[in-house]
């Protein structure tokens, strides 16, 4: 309460040191221009500082304050006597100046206030919007997950089911006897249904890895970067603690997606022969950095990282969620990306 007083006062406070300053300069000048010429000149300049910085109120008091301390200090008995109608020209037409000061700064402050209220709703509505925008993107992500879930266990539970059922058909067929065209036509047959519940699974893994939820983020990097390696032909290396504890859901989750898409990227645009991954685990947060040794990327630039790219994008996303925080680092002799992630819950080792 005594500081909200305090600042309502200080315009006040300001205007009269003005005035005095004002009439300190006058006395000043005096010896130099004489007592009878530019009685008010000074007190002109403290009335526009007021009206200017102080507000109507205290400029209001700096006009009255000028005339009584002109009154008293500035002007003689000789002139107010011999030079009455200067006298009081000279404190009318500073009564109408200054009045006329304080009404053009209090128009001109009506406008910078309107001016600052609109850029205020603007910049409000800015922020609410990005503010919908990150909310849309989270739920974006989390509707990705879910369905990526989904179509993982149906592709499991329908179309893998029904694969493994043409399979032992046509292991059954091949029991049969046969022409040797026929046993050519079936053996092809086995071999392509086989390789069809391969890619099934493996698309279904892919899409939500089981090892995810079942035994943790540990096992399905295992799993992910062996069959990376498989697939691409480029040798990943995973270095993590083997102990590594189980962590929140929603973090293990973003964790395998970035390495997921860091890799993907890797194999698409870097032209690297081998990368790594690497987890850290403390108390407080989990560092995980993908590598590679390829051309780069060059929309990055040193430092803070440059994000263009939507798989990027989605990176940052999945981490700003959680409360972490992304770096890219790229240069012509490879890419690093670098996520930090918080765990804000106790973590729990693996059975």
């Amino acid at each position: 309460m005594l500081a909200k007083r305090t600042s309502q006062f200080r315009p006040y406070g300001v205007a009269i040191v003005a005035v005095l300053l004002a009439l300190a300069t006058r006395v000043l000048l005096n010896p130099l221009i004489g007592r009878d010429r530019l009685f008010l000149a000074t007190f002109v300049v403290a009335v526009v500082f007021s009206a200017w910085y102080c507000g109507i109120g205290p400029s209001i008091l700096a006009v009255v304050l000028s005339v009584l301390v002109a009154w008293l200090f500035v002007f003689s008995p000789e002139i107010i006597a011999h030079k009455q109608a200067l006298f009081w020209d000279t404190t009318s037409a500073f009564a109408v100046l200054s009045f006329v000061v304080i009404a053009v700064a209090e128009s001109q402050r009506r406008v910078r206030r309107s001016l600052e209220a609109r850029v205020n709703e603007r910049t409000a509505e800015l922020i609410q919007a990005n503010d919908n925008l990150k909310s849309l993107s989270v739920r974006l992500i989390e509707l990705q997950d879910e369905e990526r879930r989904k179509i993982a266990r149906e592709l499991h539970d329908s179309a893998g089911q029904l694969v493994a059922a043409l399979s032992m058909n046509i292991g059954a067929w091949r029991r049969t006897e046969s022409t040797p065209r026929a046993q050519k036509l079936q053996e092809d047959s086995y071999n392509l249904v086989q390789e069809l519940t391969r890619q099934i699974r493996t698309l279904s893994h892919l899409l939500h890895p089981p090892l995810l939820d079942e035994l943790g983020l540990l096992s399905a990097l295992k799993w992910y970067v062996e069959e990376f390696t498989a697939r691409s032909g480029i040798t990943v290396t995973l270095k993590a603690p083997q102990d590594l504890a189980r962590l929140p859901r929603d973090t293990e989750l973003a964790a395998f997606r970035i390495v997921q898409e860091c890799l993907t990227n890797v194999h698409r645009h870097s032209e690297s022969a081998a990368g790594l991954v690497e987890l850290i685990q403390s108390a407080s947060s989990l560092e995980l950095t993908i590598r590679d040794y390829g051309k780069g990327i060059s929309s990055v630039k040193q430092g803070r990282d440059v994000l263009k790219g939507v798989g990027l994008r989605s990176m940052e996303e999945r981490i700003a969620q959680l409360g972490g925080q992304l770096y890219v680092e790229s240069n012509g002799q490879g890419t690093e990306v670098k996520a930090k992630l918080p765990l804000a819950h106790a973590p729990q080792t693996y059975s």
